[in-house]
């Protein structure tokens, strides 16, 4: 039922919204849309099932013919809310965006015909917004129109459609190369995610194949939506300082964005969010965290929603760093966020596990699994979940706990079928905890060193070098002082 649009809607509604919403529905005397909505929030602390909600609301059993106009009046119900945040929506753009206040200024001169006025605001905001070529060609077209439409002599209409065209042309290929850019860089991440299904790319792009063609791009932000396909191409390639080049290019590039406007910020984080993610990858957890600081210094705090997977990395680093304190301090700025969403509530918790890992608090782990419903985890975070619950066993000297957790997990079709990227790490685990139940202790002998040595070296590919830094598997390479 939660994965319903009206339950979504709802769930996410502020105190404010609620209290409005509720005052609307009543004025309006939407008695049964108003027993629909408070009975679904209520749901934000009651479980109910949908039989039982049905029952609660039409005071009468569930049927499936009786199911057919609940659906209906929940989607009636979703579109009303929808309406009501779409026009708040729109109420705020009004107010903050400048750009489209801007361009309903340079309409009403259009619709008054103020040709000074008009003439005025066209060729400031040329200027103003040099930097943005699509928005550009929008206002060079509605005063390309009003060109043609005026009474002006055919001499001076020539010479203004002459600067009209000279505009258009100069912008359209400044926003041609843009739009290139961004299909370059949207084509790399197809690469990327094909690699990570298939091992292998689906076509070859390479940095020093699209070298010269970004150096001698003139236009910042199509310089910046190559650097960035490249660099999200090569995300989580083995170590290479080689490598390393475009990270920086991209990083410089996006400062010169955001020294040209504020708009920008989003590209910065984006860039900034992939370098750091780049020196996570490759175990330089400093590096990445000067970038991750950088990046979460610069979000206002009404926004750290926006960017909570860049908080969470920074976490997460923290914690292999064994700066828990300010681990644990950066997670409480999400705490009033992971309320109302069910996927940011999973990697937070995900972070929160890894920092009691790194920790050795084995009850707060078991404690934090306990409470977690499996049903709404993806495949992964089951997988992370029961290796953290592997590893609390082997703090509290539960081997045969841990050993028998291991491979239930390695025999289950979670790992077999639905998320084989984990699997080689998860062997290597498996091997640790079969030798420490064998041993009977938290160390390995030079035998199965050595077997374990090779045995990474099978695992430890290219497709997926970050699994060498991920939390359960190194903090049982910490635990057992493996190199």
């Amino acid at each position: 039922m939660k994965e319903l649009r009206i339950f979504r809607l709802i769930m996410r509604l502020s105190v404010e919204e609620n209290e409005y919403l509720v005052s609307i529905l009543k004025d309006k005397k939407h008695k049964l849309f108003l027993s629909l909505f408070n009975a679904i929030v209520q749901t934000k602390s009651v479980q109910y099932t949908r039989e039982e909600l049905f029952l609660r609301i039409y005071k009468k059993k569930w049927t499936l013919k009786h199911d057919a106009a609940f659906r209906t009046d929940l989607s009636r119900l979703a579109d009303f809310i929808e309406n009501y945040l779409i026009e708040e929506r729109l109420k705020k753009r009004i107010k903050t965006d400048l750009k489209l206040v801007e361009e309903e200024r340079l309409n009403l001169y259009l619709d008054l015909k103020l040709t000074k006025e008009l003439e005025q605001q066209y060729a400031q905001l040329l200027i103003q917004y040099s930097y943005d070529a699509s928005f550009q060609n929008t206002l060079t077209e509605k005063y390309g129109n009003f060109v043609i439409k005026t009474a002006n002599s055919l001499q001076e209409r020539n010479n203004l459609m002459q600067d009209v065209y000279k505009n258009y042309a100069s912008q359209s290929h400044q926003q041609n190369a843009i739009l290139n850019a961004k299909s370059f860089y949207f084509n790399c991440l197809q690469n990327y995610y094909y690699k990570q299904l298939n091992g292998s790319y689906l076509e070859e792009i390479t940095f020093e194949k699209y070298a010269a063609l970004i150096e001698n791009e003139p236009i910042i932000e199509a310089k910046y939506y190559y650097l960035l396909g490249i660099s999200n191409l090569r995300l989580d390639v083995s170590s290479n300082d080689d490598e390393l080049v475009y990270y920086h290019l991209l990083e410089e590039t996006a400062i010169q964005l955001l020294k040209l406007s504020v708009k920008f910020q989003p590209q910065f984080a984006r860039a900034y969010h992939i370098i750091a993610t780049r020196y996570s990858i490759i175990g330089n957890f400093e590096k990445a965290n000067i970038y991750y600081r950088e990046l979460i210094d610069k979000i206002p705090p009404k926004q750290l929603a926006d960017y909570a997977i860049s908080i969470l990395n920074y976490i997460t680093n923290l914690s292999k760093l064994k700066q828990f304190d300010e681990a644990l301090q950066y997670l409480k700025l999400l705490e009033k966020d992971i309320k109302n969403d069910a996927k940011l509530k999973s990697d937070y918790n995900i972070r929160l596990l890894s920092c009691h890992l790194f920790m050795n608090n084995a009850n707060e782990i078991l404690m934090i699994i306990a409470k977690e419903d499996y049903n709404t985890l993806q495949p992964f975070e089951k997988i992370y979940y029961r290796l953290c619950q592997c590893n609390a066993y082997i703090i509290q000297n539960e081997f045969e706990l841990a050993y028998n957790e291991i491979n239930n997990l390695i025999r289950s079709k979670l790992m077999q079928e639905m998320d084989a990227d984990y699997l080689p790490v998860t062997e290597l685990i498996s091997f640790l905890l079969t030798c420490i139940f064998k041993n009977g202790k938290s160390k390995l002998t030079p035998a199965q060193l050595k077997q374990f040595d090779t045995l990474r070296k099978q695992h430890e590919t290219v497709q997926f070098p970050y699994l060498k830094h991920y939390s359960p598997y190194l903090w049982l390479k910490q635990q057992l002082a493996v190199a």
